[in-house]
Order: C-alpha cells, then structure tokens, then sequence
C-alpha cells in the first residue's frame, strides 16, 4: 500500500515536459489533483501552481545529481506530501542544471520543521548511489509511492542542523 506521505497518483512517471515550466506545471496539477481528494486544501489548482512558482522564482531549488526539489507551504494544507515527476529528458532549471526527476513537497504553513526533515531527506535520496537507476527504470506509479514513502519516513526527533546540511557539491572561483 502506498505511503500516505507520496500519494501514488503524484507520482509522474516518464513525464514528456519540454521545458521546467511544463514540468513544473504537470507536477502541480498532480499534486494538487491529490491533495484536494485526499487531505482538502483551501485553494485552487491555480493558486497552488503560482505558489510553486512564486517560490521558484525567488530561488531555484536544484539539489545537483539531476534532482530537483520544488516545494510549497500552504496555509490551508491538511498534512505534508510530497510528489515526484521522472522527466522522460532533462530540463534545464535555474542555472542551468541538467533535472531529471522533480521531487515536490507540499506543506502545511504551520509545519516549517517537518519541511526542512523531508528536504533534507529527499537531497540524501538525490545523493544515494541506489536513486537514480531505481528511478530510471521504474514503471509502476504504486512501487515508486512505497520506495520514496519508505526512504522519507523518520523519527520525530527534533530538527538538527545536521539534518539539513550536506557536503558542498563544488566551489565558485573568480571566473
């Protein structure tokens, strides 16, 4: 049975999107579609795809190794889920990085800590040698529910700042 956290019809598999918009926007619609039958949401598909967007715009969510991670925190959000889309082909995002795979997280405004957890989580995942061939070759929307709904699950411990720091992917130079 799938996670309640990723719901199995948030899950895009082989998603033909031609740019980050389309991605961005298909991602949107199905993690909305979910999260109004499921939890209730307290705005429109609109709304939720310009929050997304409001939050792209003001800084581009790239995590490096082809992932990406748009998120969201709404007032009116029952609980945390998150969505993932596999791009049929890379797209590029915010400075140009090659993305694969868009991993969307969708938060209650009041539940900032459980947001930075799943984060935090789902960069691990983006790391983790395992990742990327299980996503590459995955075809059921049902399986890849249960593997991301069982890599995010965790303790109820208390935020750390180690839970949200990672090894730095590079250095910037003067050129």
């Amino acid at each position: 049975m799938p996670s309640p956290l990723v719901p199995a019809d948030a899950i895009l598999l082989d998603l033909p999107a031609a740019d980050r918009q389309a991605a961005l926007a298909a991602l949107s619609e199905a993690m909305h579609r979910a999260l109004a039958r499921d939890v209730g949401l307290g705005c429109d598909a609109t709304t939720f795809h310009e929050a997304v967007l409001t939050r792209e715009a003001d800084r581009a969510t790239a995590l490096g190794e082809g992932f990406a991670c748009p998120h969201v925190r709404l007032a009116g959000l029952g609980r945390l889920a998150v969505g993932l889309a596999a791009l049929r082909a890379p797209v590029l995002w915010g400075d140009d990085q090659p993305v694969e795979w868009l991993a969307m997280v969708a938060a209650p405004q009041a539940e900032p800590a459980a947001a930075l957890k799943t984060m935090a989580r789902l960069a691990g995942l983006a790391q983790a040698i395992e990742t990327r061939p299980f996503l590459r070759q995955a075809r059921d929307p049902d399986e890849v529910a249960r593997w991301l709904g069982s890599k995010l699950r965790g303790d109820e411990a208390p935020l750390m700042a180690a839970d949200i720091m990672r090894t730095s992917l590079g250095q910037i130079g003067p050129d």
